[in-house]
């Protein structure tokens, strides 16, 4: 949600992380052996939460309006 805090890499231990390097023009030498990310927030508790939200009451709405239209038929 918040992202994780900064970290070292070795670039050895990780599967595939030479190759993302080379594709980005990073260590062409390849002589690093350590990489420093910090990855990034990727919010999606509380976009869900505001979607949720605005849809609520027109669903709790339509449920009252049904309950009350079955009532009526009795």
């Amino acid at each position: 949600e918040f992202g994780t805090k900064g970290h070292w890499i070795h670039i050895e231990s990780t599967a595939g992380f030479r190759q993302w390097l080379a594709r980005h023009g990073i260590d062409k030498a390849k002589k690093m052996e350590f990489f420093y990310v910090q990855p990034k927030p990727r919010p999606f508790m509380e976009p869900a939460y505001n979607h949720g939200k605005n849809m609520v009451s027109s669903v709790i709405e339509d449920r009252i309006n049904n309950i009350i239209s079955g009532l009526k038929s009795l």
